[in-house]
């Protein structure tokens, strides 16, 4: 689907609401009772997979430590976080079996929400300070918990969110296991907590959703303090990160004023534009305009999730405001401007005729050389004076007697009817009427009839014209 530029196009007709989306970049708002296709913001998520590794044996190298791999501080050797139960692909079926767990984005919050299990396979013997404590089946420690609020995090930064300006994940996160209190009712503990970023090292994202390769790690404290030290996120693969997009440009036009609508304009801007992403993450796919009388949107008249609306008035200011969600579920803030609607513009309808000169409708198709009358009916509005263009096409013998007139075009105040001899050529016209009123708002219609050539006479030899 071409958007052009991503602009979007609103009409506001004044009689009353009726709102229609055409997804090319044209909606209509008419001011007339109306049916009213309802956009709802979807909310999206961006599923995470794959394993981080506990207690990398290294400082960060953005410290400047040495190479790491994946044997733990501690002899914890083997320690994984498992951010979905289906680890197949992004998007892959469930085989989680009877433990349904994962870790996703909110698209629009950025947050991480769910828990991702950390534990490790005993196929080999887990070892803790040398000694194999399991074998055969899997040994864990708790949950990595994206739904804590970070409320008892040892530091600033609240729960963990990707920052979509630094592409990072910040904040904290808690690792939890459950322990028996005194009645034996098993509760949640927080063992310690993972601080995704700081100066020196962080967890960074690119657009399609891989680690960095230089900012892949998170630090979960001292092994002394109960921590379990760096946390390797190199494995970990997030579905692309959907960003949100916005509104710009906001404008409004009157390039139409016979049916008293207005055209409210905005650009559609996403900043996953051009990332080699799917469509879905950068075209708009659903909207919601507000328009109101006061700038805090408390007396809201438009409001294109409600059905029915009170009329607008001429020559009075609105403001209004649009957000925009794209493909996948990101909406945009709201973007707001104003406009003061103008008075009412002429209207009539189409021009009627050929009539004869009696001003009734000739059934026949004029003829050239013939003089015929045409006139606008139901005038209405517009601020005097008003001035009439007509165009009929083609060339013409006479307009209201004016042999000048061959252009086939007039223009004058007053000409609700005017008079005009067709010449040739033959065939089918257009029929052109422009009413403009002293501020140049204009309204153009037209109608078309096929001109017939005169038919041939008779005249004797030596008395022919």
């Amino acid at each position: 689907m071409n958007y052009i530029k991503n602009k979007k196009f609103i009409k506001i007709y004044f009689l009353s609401f009726v709102f229609i989306a055409v997804l090319i970049g044209t909606v209509y708002f008419l001011f007339k009772d109306s049916q009213e296709v309802k956009s709802q913001a979807a909310v999206g998520d961006t599923a995470v997979r794959g394993y981080a590794w506990i207690g990398a044996d290294c400082m960060n190298p953005n410290e400047g430590g040495a190479v790491c791999d994946r044997d733990p501080v501690g002899g914890f050797l083997g320690y994984a976080i498992s951010f979905s139960c289906d680890q197949t692909a992004i998007g892959g079926s469930n085989t989680c079996g009877g433990t349904n767990y994962g870790v996703v984005v909110d698209v629009n919050s950025g947050e991480l929400k769910g828990q991702a299990w950390i534990g490790a396979s005993c196929d080999d013997g887990l070892k803790i300070n040398g000694i194999i404590v399991c074998s055969g089946a899997e040994y864990g420690i708790g949950w990595l918990d994206f739904n804590n609020d970070a409320s008892g995090a040892p530091g600033a930064g609240g729960p963990a969110k990707f920052n979509v300006t630094t592409k990072k994940i910040e904040g904290w996160a808690p690792i939890v296991s459950k322990e028996p209190d005194a009645s034996g009712v098993l509760k949640p503990k927080v063992i310690t907590w993972v601080k995704f970023s700081d100066i020196n090292y962080g967890v960074k994202i690119d657009s399609v959703g891989n680690i960095d390769a230089n900012d892949h790690y998170a630090w979960s404290g001292w092994g002394a303090e109960g921590g379990f030290g760096w946390i390797d996120f190199k494995d970990v693969k997030f579905a692309p990160l959907n960003q949100k997009p916005n509104a710009s440009n906001l404008s409004v036009g009157e390039d139409d004023y016979c049916s008293d609508k207005i055209k409210f304009i905005w650009q559609f801007n996403d900043p996953d534009d051009g990332m080699g992403l799917p469509v879905e993450y950068s075209q708009q796919a659903k909207y919601q305009v507000q328009v109101a009388t006061d700038i805090g949107f408390i007396n809201i008249v438009y409001n294109n999730r409600i059905v029915t609306f009170p009329p607008l008035s001429y020559g009075k200011t609105y403001y209004w405001r649009v957000k925009v969600i794209d493909g996948k579920g990101a909406v945009s803030d709201w973007a707001i401007s104003q406009y003061t609607t103008l008075d009412k513009y002429p209207h009539f309808d189409a021009p009627s005729g050929p009539l004869d000169a009696a001003g009734n409708p000739i059934s026949d198709p004029p003829e050239v050389g013939v003089e015929y009358k045409f006139k606008t009916n139901n005038l209405s509005g517009g601020t005097a004076p008003l001035t009439w263009t007509w165009d009929f096409g083609g060339a013409t013998q006479s307009i209201n007697g004016d042999p000048s007139k061959t252009d086939g075009i007039i223009t004058d105040q007053g000409l609700q009817t005017v008079t005009v001899v067709f010449d040739y050529p033959k065939g089918g016209r257009i029929i052109e009427a422009k009413i403009c009123d002293v501020h140049s708002h204009c309204c153009k219609k037209s109608s078309s009839t096929n001109l017939k050539p005169k038919p041939p006479s008779w005249c004797e030899e030596g008395a022919c014209p």
